[in-house]
């Protein structure tokens, strides 16, 4: 828990150092929901999503962190060539012993649908826009087709997202109102292809390693989602 606060303080001393000379991009991801919105759960990560990926201006984001923190921020991933990829740089800020900063400089391939919100100097997605995020997340940007011919989404299956996509659901809008008013066919297609599809048995021992405020039940939750996915169904049909 010490450590988890120690990462907390951490990421505000950056967003703190950052505020008010990143105007190009803004905070997205669970750090952003959970820091400015739900308080839910603790992130260890920093992802801040720019429309306009631009890989001299992130290394003197990176250059200016490393002078201010005295820590060199080391490379993790840099995928900054390629058509039809999503542009990225991720990097690493040790802090203390073993702890450190995951922080991440993505190039957003979605239209920002409400403005930001500015905190403390610093561009915060809207719920709406982290919602949308989200669902692409669980659901991938486009379906694949197999050697059967059937259409596969190959999202990421991790625990965090699952019990972020159910707070969004559960105390912003439900996932079924949501995914009709802003998912296209492949999302709301992708949405069940992933209810149908997860590993129970890895979301539910992923849950217990988060670092939660609010602590929700596997089985409500799924109970929840199958509500929800059943109404995009009917919606459907």
């Amino acid at each position: 828990m010490k450590a988890m606060n120690y990462l907390e303080r951490a990421q505000d001393k950056i967003l703190a150092i950052l505020a008010g000379k990143i105007d190009d991009f803004y905070l997205a991801g669970g750090t952003a929901l959970a820091k400015f919105y739900f308080h839910h759960r603790t992130s260890e990560d920093l992802d801040f999503f720019t429309q306009k990926f631009n890989y001299q201006r992130i290394q003197e984001v990176k250059n200016f962190l490393s002078e201010e923190t005295k820590h060199p921020l080391e490379v993790i991933r840099e995928r900054i060539k390629g058509e039809k990829i999503v542009k990225l740089c991720i990097y690493y800020l040790p802090l203390r012993e073993e702890l450190g900063l995951k922080i991440d400089f993505v190039e957003d391939y979605l239209k920002p649908l409400k403005d930001f919100r500015q905190i403390n100097g610093i561009n915060v997605l809207s719920l709406e826009d982290i919602y949308l995020r989200k669902i692409y997340t669980v659901c991938g940007t486009a379906p694949e087709i197999d050697l059967t011919g059937r259409k596969r989404h190959l999202g990421r299956e991790e625990a965090k997202d699952f019990y972020d996509l159910y707070f969004l659901s559960h105390t912003f809008m439900n996932l079924s109102s949501f995914a009709q008013k802003y998912c296209n066919l492949n999302q709301l297609e992708g949405l069940i292809y992933w209810f149908r599809t997860y590993s129970r048995q890895n979301i539910k021992e992923g849950l217990t390693d988060l670092r939660v405020f609010k602590k929700v039940d596997f089985y409500l939750m799924e109970k929840h989602f199958k509500k929800e996915i059943d109404q995009i169904i009917e919606h459907l049909t």
